[in-house]
């Protein structure tokens, strides 16, 4: 994951109060997100190396919890003059379930219509900004196995919100459909596969590899399965800068 994707800055659709754990007190207002670090925005300048221990307040639970707990290091502050408000950016670092939940946030953040997605009962909005005629690349080519045993299919290619591709050492018949499972990079969300229905749509021989070039409509993929795909696109994967071949092999 590329230092700028890292950096990646998400604004909430409404800012989330945060406050001081351990006094209670309100120290202002979650402005955006990324991986690593967050911006609030407060009333009162809080001095750069500031430690601090804060609470955010959800909107909704996510998980069955309704905040989120981390530490944050104040590295930055400086006065917008048009808002009447104080800036700071911070490093925060959150383990166990507290960093689950704010990768979950990030999803919502992403979806940004605030239906927060959970285990339990994951509701997603459309994203607009993933457009399903985008394809994100996998750099280090996912193995994807049939669902109900560890036979390799062949390797993730590249993945969207609707569809996907695969390199597989043999062709794979046109309208044909897959019941895959697909290693992930780490464990997401619970998970450590992303489970998807994969209809084959065209199928190439690829001349660089010997293998050969598929790509899928995505069938029946579950709520918990997209918001793995979006933690993916938005974390793991890279736009891809070329369209995919689709000539295919009847």
């Amino acid at each position: 994951m590329s230092d700028i994707r890292k950096q990646k800055r998400l604004k909430p659709e409404k800012y989330l109060k945060v406050y001081n754990y351990n006094t209670g007190e309100q120290i202002g207002l979650l402005a955006n997100f990324s991986s690593k670090g967050i911006m609030i925005v407060s009333p009162e300048k809080i001095p750069s190396t500031t430690d601090l221990k804060c609470r955010v307040k959800l909107l909704q639970p996510i998980l069955n919890h309704i905040e989120i707990i981390f530490e944050a290091n104040c590295c930055w502050s400086r006065k917008n003059i048009s808002k009447s408000w104080w800036e700071s950016g911070y490093k925060i670092e959150a383990t166990g379930i507290n960093k689950e939940l704010l990768e979950y946030l990030s999803i919502a953040f992403v979806v940004g219509k605030w239906k927060i997605p959970s285990v339990r009962d994951v509701k997603t909005a459309p994203a607009e900004n993933l457009r399903k005629t985008i394809r994100y690349e996998v750099k280090d080519q996912y193995p994807v196995y049939q669902k109900f045993s560890y036979h390799e299919i062949g390797k993730l290619i590249n993945l969207s919100v609707a569809g996907s591709s695969f390199l597989t050492p043999g062709p794979i018949k046109k309208d044909t459909l897959l019941n895959c499972k697909i290693k992930l990079p780490k464990t997401i969300f619970q998970r450590d596969y992303l489970i998807i229905d994969a209809e084959c749509m065209w199928c190439k021989k690829d001349e660089d590899t010997g293998g050969y070039l598929s790509g899928y409509k995505l069938q029946n993929v579950s709520e918990h399965d997209r918001v793995i795909i979006l933690h993916l696109i938005l974390y793991y994967l890279e736009e891809q800068k070329t369209k995919p071949r689709t000539s295919v092999i009847r």
